[in-house]
């Protein structure tokens, strides 16, 4: 993943002591809009996981390892190829963000990929306190 995310993000998605798999990730079934919350409401996508993510995302009590990465594609449309925005989950090492479970959360620009924002609190920390019982991930477009 982080060899083909882009312009220097590698850098962005570097997590310590953490075992990020160099795989291309695969993409996870989304062909329909995903209804979600807030910032997210009803839009299309591509969500990404790596090696260490996607271990958990069929379990039914889910708890990501350090190192787990996420990401998703926000398209305007179902044949869109260029995102406005990619949307990134890292979880930490224990003790990274109590705020956030541990989560830091990126967003990007879809056309450049210039960091727009990394935060663990604000927005995206408090919709996501929401799927605190999933690991702060929610997991409804997974479970399809």
């Amino acid at each position: 993943m982080i060899g083909s995310a882009g312009k220097g993000i590698g850098n962005v998605f570097k997590a310590e002591s953490a075992q990020v798999s160099s795989n291309k990730p695969e993409p996870l079934p989304s062909p329909e809009p995903l209804a979600t919350q807030g910032d997210h409401a009803l839009s299309f996508g591509v969500i990404y996981a790596n090696a260490i993510a996607a271990s958990e995302i069929d379990r039914s009590t889910r708890k990501f390892p350090v190192g787990s990465i996420l990401v998703r594609e926000r398209l305007d449309s179902s044949v869109s190829v260029v995102p406005t925005a990619v949307i990134a989950m890292v979880k930490r090492k224990s003790g990274f963000s109590r705020d956030s479970g541990d989560w830091e959360f990126i967003a990007l620009n879809g056309s450049d990929m210039k960091l727009m924002s990394r935060q663990t609190v604000g927005q995206c920390a408090a919709c996501h306190t929401k799927a605190s019982n999933t690991d702060w991930v929610f997991v409804d477009q997974f479970d399809k």
